[in-house]
Order: C-alpha cells, then sequence, then structure tokens
C-alpha cells in the first residue's frame, strides 16, 4: 500500500473496525458473530473507498 492511503481517514476507520470484527468473532453472544461480520464487511468497503479517492 501507498503512503497516501495509510493517511486516509477511510482507511483508519476501516482497521478500526476490521480489529472489533476480530475481537466480536470470538465472543459466544448471539449478536456477536453477525456484528463481527458487518465490522468485516464494512472493513472491505471502506477499504475500497478509501483506495477509489
Amino acid at each position: 500500500m501507498n503512503k497516501e492511503i495509510k493517511k486516509n481517514p477511510l482507511f483508519l476507520l476501516g482497521l478500526f473496525n476490521f480489529l472489533m470484527g476480530m475481537f466480536f468473532i470470538f465472543q459466544d453472544e448471539l449478536i456477536a458473530r453477525p456484528a463481527a461480520y458487518l465490522f468485516q464487511l464494512n472493513f472491505i468497503i471502506l477499504l475500497y473507498l478509501a483506495k477509489k479517492k
């Protein structure tokens, strides 16, 4: 990745979503697994938008 993408706020937000998704995927609650998938999907979308800019 180039340095412009790493400074993009969308990339940083996506990275936060990725880490939150990794945290939630190991939880045993009923809502934790779908929340983890949503965080991971949000990470992919934000990474696409950060690269597009």
